[in-house]
């Protein structure tokens, strides 16, 4: 089964039994029947800040009545195990603290026991999340030299891969940023900050390819 980041989900678990010809074209007969674990994930909340995974049981190759214990893994977009749960018998887990950092959350779960042999897991597909991302801007600032206030920052959620351009009246581009730790102090080609209103408009092209648009106004205040 391919990894959910490449095809769809199917509506039920996939299982499968082995047979084993060799190039005598001698045929073993039919071992036994495995499922493994389907992992689906959503949203638990509007913003994606927690999330809510559930999977259908693992069956292993042998008993079906053997018991099966899953842990869920918290993964990086290269596979990289970036956390791991408690063991759990359950076909639930809800995720109060997913990563703070990442637009997209992965997860996959691993099974042991079920009559796979010792020391032995299986794994499931791999079920995501991806959260909007989101720039949360002010009305205005103050470049006074007061230390508050004093340059217009970009704060938000998931700012990869983006461009943030301000105008003027006259629709002449005064700053741009394609990084969060850009900041404009309210100068125009080196000429001090005046009282006046600016347009504004943010481009973020997400880890789903997914356009997110955002625009709005920006007053300086002296």
């Amino acid at each position: 089964m391919r990894d959910s980041l490449l095809t769809s989900l199917p509506t039920v678990a996939l299982c499968y039994s082995a047979v084993v010809r060799d190039t005598c074209g001698n045929t073993s007969a039919t071992g036994p029947t495995s499922c493994p674990v389907l992992l689906r994930v959503v949203a638990a909340d509007p913003e994606g800040l927690t999330a809510q995974l559930s999977w259908s049981a693992f069956q292993g190759p042998g008993s079906p009545v053997a018991p099966v214990s899953y842990r869920v893994l918290t993964i990086a977009a290269d596979g990289t195990v970036l956390a791991t749960s408690a063991s759990t018998t359950a076909l639930t887990y809800f995720d109060p603290a997913p990563p703070t950092t990442v637009q997209t959350l992965r997860y996959r779960v691993e099974a042991s026991g079920g009559g796979l042999p010792v020391g032995t897991v299986s794994y499931s597909n791999v079920g995501t999340v991806t959260r909007r991302p989101r720039l949360v801007m002010p009305t205005a600032f103050t470049p006074n030299g007061d230390g508050l206030n004093d340059v217009l920052e970009l704060k938000g959620r998931y700012l990869q891969n983006f461009t943030f351009i301000v105008v003027d009246r006259n629709g002449q581009e005064v700053f741009r940023a394609t990084d969060r730790a850009q900041t404009w102090d309210g100068t125009v080609q080196g000429h001090a900050p005046v009282n006046a209103a600016y347009v504004w408009r943010f481009d973020l092209v997400g880890e789903d390819n997914q356009l997110t648009r955002q625009t709005g106004t920006i007053t300086i205040l002296k």
